[in-house]
This record gives C-alpha cells, structure tokens and sequence, in this order.
C-alpha cells in the first residue's frame, strides 16, 4: 500500500516533462536497494535465524507504516496543492 500511495502521489506531484525522469529514479531507487536488503537479510539469518530475521523485517515494516500513515495527512494537502496549480481556473467546477 505504502508503494502504491508513493507512486500515484510522485506521479501527481512531477511536471509531465520531468516524470520519467523522476519516475525512473523511483523504481531504480525500490528495485536497486533490494538486492542490498536481501543481502543484508541473508547476513542477519545466518547470525540469528531466519524467524528472528523475519520478525524483525516484519517489526520494521509496521513501524515504518505506521511513520507513513502519520505523514499522509501532509502529503495529501500538498498533492492538493499540486493538482490545483495544474488545473486550469474554471475546468472542475
């Protein structure tokens, strides 16, 4: 969901001209890290266990949504704001 969100939000926010641009960096951003991720999933696991690996992947992955559901209210108002700057004066009424 948080992927999903980020996505359709960067894509509203970027002018048309530079969202390619921006959008390759996004995936080249989430699909480059996860071999490092893997990596360093694969180190832990072999240190602790991998149910102690998953766990804390899982922890992580609560924490960090629950940072994202608290940041949304503000990333909403200036998507918004973005998507009002693009829209023409009198096109919704």
């Amino acid at each position: 969901m948080q992927m999903a969100s980020s996505n359709i939000m960067l894509q509203t926010m970027v002018d048309d001209d530079k969202r390619g641009r921006v959008m390759g960096l996004y995936v080249m951003s989430f699909m480059g890290a996860m071999p490092f991720g893997s990596l360093l999933a694969g180190a832990v696991a072999d240190k602790i266990g991998a149910p102690h690996t998953i766990l804390i992947g899982g922890a992580v992955c609560v924490v960090s949504s629950l940072f994202f559901a608290r940041a949304v209210p503000g990333l909403r108002e200036r998507l918004q704001k973005s998507v009002q700057k693009k829209i023409p004066v009198g096109v919704i009424t």
